[in-house]
């Protein structure tokens, strides 16, 4: 593996989209960037190291990753901060949507965690568990929320197309030849706005839902779509999907019909 600095960030601004701050990038040995280990990991708690081990790289090179890290993304240290403190003062972590999760004890653990060596790992691992529940529980609910919501458009348009069950944050759906294109589009834009459908003003950055299609789950190929597959025709109609589907979930007329 090989560590290199790159300057150039991904088109789309965001902290799932930038990998790390702009002049310390790390980029693996084949090119690809490696998004997960580093986002993900250091929002979860990894330490300097655990990144050197998996990055080949000096602990103390890594520390210093970390430190440029959380100054550029400096309301993320903030943040991480804040709920570890709520967590362990009121042994709970509440997700946006109002989901709970229990963690008994970890205020009396914070206290003695400095004198025993067991205790502090299982503080630790309770503080990682938290922070794991307020990113996934978030992207669960965006995901069983976006099913509800396909649900009633399958039914108002009459698809044949099922909605076979979720997998982590996707959506998987046994589509019935013909509806390919209207499934597609629908799903990305439904799963793509369902914070301005469920009017969430807290979300302050894009969503991004990406397609796969194939004859069974283990041939999948990515659909590469743009705005403009937004629209299409259906018999002698253009159906714009954006603006009715935004229309029927927001209730911006009572008697607006899909066409």
């Amino acid at each position: 593996m090989k560590i290199k600095k790159v300057t150039k960030l991904e088109k789309k601004e965001g902290i799932f989209c930038v990998t790390v701050p702009k002049s310390n990038t790390i980029v693996l040995e084949s090119g690809v960037v490696s998004r997960n280990c580093i986002n993900f990991g250091l929002i979860y708690g990894k330490k300097a190291w655990s990144l050197a081990t998996e990055l080949g790289i000096t602990e103390e090179e890594a520390q210093e990753f970390i430190d440029r890290y959380f100054a550029t993304f400096s309301r993320l240290a903030e943040w991480i901060e804040e709920n570890k403190r709520k967590v362990t003062r009121d042994e709970k972590a509440v997700s946006q949507f109002g989901r709970e999760r229990k963690f008994p004890g970890i205020n009396q653990l914070s206290k003695v965690r400095k004198k025993s060596f067991d205790q502090g790992k299982r503080f630790n691992k309770y503080l990682r568990e938290a922070g794991n529940f307020f990113v996934q529980s978030a992207a669960a609910d965006f995901t069983l929320n976006s099913v509800i919501l396909l649900l009633e458009y399958f039914k108002e348009r009459n698809l044949k197309s099922l909605v076979l069950g979720t997998v982590y944050d996707s959506i998987m759906i046994d589509i019935y030849p013909g509806e390919e294109e209207e499934v597609i589009n629908s799903s990305k834009m439904i799963m793509e706005n369902i914070d301005k459908l469920l009017g969430l003003d807290w979300v302050t950055v894009p969503l991004v839902a990406d397609a796969e299609l194939g004859p069974n789950w283990g041939n999948l190929g990515r659909v590469v779509s743009s705005d403009e597959d937004y629209k299409f025709e259906k018999g002698d109609k253009v159906f714009d999907l954006r603006t009715n589907i935004m229309a029927k979930f927001n209730d911006e007329t009572e008697d607006y019909e899909l066409c």
